[in-house]
């Protein structure tokens, strides 16, 4: 081999040194003397090779340095001096800074013109930086700021649409969007899918009992009625915007029984007493049913609120119930005339014209016309899109109005900590103000 050429020179086990060229790195070669098969090594791994062939895993760990703690001490040491007194922290401290840019205290003479002290610095109480001055370019004289060029915004969340805050005509056009619309189709249709499975059977049932013909659809009433609840309560406390998944995550308790409990309470509270006057009153004085319901028409979107959303009984309380009217305002006239025509269209859409006391409905056959498909499908849906709109402005009520709502038993805010805040806020704007220059 050239005396140029570069070699790898190792030990066999045995005592044996091999002398192989560079191209044999990492190929397997046999000891003449022993027969031992070896691997040629590389050349960075003729380092790690000990004098008897072996290999070293791991080499000498480096000493340690002398007096590592005390320089670790000297450097993190919470004093501004040393242990021999010597000053290492040379920042201006607070005491230092604590008079830069002050106003001169009454009693004490102002500094002259060319002595006076430089604007306190001011620092960002959370991240600690410099707070600088920004300098404001004024328009020139004559010119129009109109066209001064003004950068666009970089972020458009808060633009469009999204700026603009839910009201009453919104919510008609919130809800013929996409994800909104198909929430009514698929009640729509499960109102169409239950009456093709259940309704002969059920209508039959019912009819040779002497029963309502459609109370077969009690079962559909029960899911109807919790997701109209779950409606109100992701519009109103949830603030959602939006209508809800038919019985959302299908829990049980929150999503299926404990929204139906809050609708059929209020349903049983303010109709109940009219259904009894109207079944045990003479023919004669049936007619005073209507104050009765009356009372529970107007009282409904009032007692629905608050079954939903207050998480107690006790707001129950015809006083606190009125006063949710009275602090509602001219909104709750409008949720009351949207509930004077959803109810009507929710009975009719489970019911039919059976709901009608069938003396009634043999005195006036046209009434069985309003079965007819032509007639009964387009009502369905307007019922079903009449309570969503129902639901969703009663939310908004609660979300508009219901920190004036007399309830109890809801997120305490404590008055003491408001009156420290105004009066914080009072001493604050009183050291903005400028001092008075006092008159020699």
């Amino acid at each position: 081999m050239p005396a140029n050429v570069p070699s790898i020179q190792f030990p066999c086990p045995c005592g044996h040194q091999f002398d192989e060229p560079v191209d044999r790195a990492g190929a397997a070669i046999q000891c003449p003397k022993c027969g031992r098969l070896n691997d040629v090594p590389t050349l960075s791994d003729l380092q790690s090779l000990s004098a008897d062939g072996t290999l070293l895993l791991k080499p000498d760990a480096p000493r340690a340095e002398r007096h590592r703690l005390a320089v670790a001490n000297r450097h993190s040491n919470p004093h501004r001096t040393d242990a021999q007194g010597n000053e290492i922290d040379l920042r201006n401290t607070h005491d230092d800074l604590a008079d830069i840019g002050a106003p001169p205290e009454a009693d004490q003479i102002p500094l002259r013109q060319e002595d006076a002290r430089p604007a306190k610095p001011k620092y960002d109480p959370l991240t600690g930086e410099l707070i600088r001055p920004i300098k404001l370019a004024t328009p020139a004289a004559g010119e129009d700021p109109r066209n001064i060029p003004v950068a666009k915004r970089a972020l458009t969340y808060a633009a469009g649409d999204a700026a603009h805050v839910m009201n009453a005509r919104r919510i008609f056009v919130a809800m013929l969007m996409p994800a909104n619309f198909v929430v009514m189709v698929f009640v729509f249709l499960a109102y169409f899918v239950y009456e093709l499975l259940f309704g002969l059977i059920g209508f039959y049932l019912f009819n040779v009992v002497g029963a309502m013909p459609t109370l077969f659809m009690v079962p559909l009433a029960f899911l109807l009625m919790a997701h109209y609840a779950n409606t109100l309560e992701d519009n109103g406390p949830n603030s959602m915007d939006e209508l809800p998944r038919p019985l959302r995550s299908m829990s049980p308790a929150d999503d299926i029984f404990g929204p139906f409990a809050s609708m059929f309470t209020a349903l049983i509270l303010c109709f109940l007493p009219a259904f009894l006057v109207f079944n045990n009153a003479p023919p004669q004085f049936k007619v005073i049913t209507v104050v009765p319901l009356a009372l529970g028409l107007f009282f409904f979107p009032a007692v629905f609120l608050t079954t939903t959303t207050s998480g107690t009984s006790y707001n129950l309380r015809p006083d606190r119930l009125t006063a949710v009217v009275r602090a509602s305002g001219g909104h709750y006239l409008a949720s009351l005339f949207a509930w004077a025509l959803a109810l009507p269209l929710f009975a009719f859409s489970l019911f039919g014209v059976y709901m009608i006391p069938i003396a009634l409905r043999e005195k006036h056959l046209w009434i069985y016309k309003f079965n007819m498909p032509a007639i009964h499908f387009p009502l369905l849906f307007l019922s079903i899109m009449v309570m969503h709109f129902a639901c969703w402005h009663l939310g908004l009520i609660y979300r508009n109005h219901h920190e004036h709502f007399p309830w109890i038993l809801q997120r305490h805010v404590s008055t003491r900590r408001q009156a420290e805040a105004a009066k914080a806020a009072e001493i604050r704007a009183r050291r903005r103000r400028p001092n008075p220059v006092r008159k020699a």
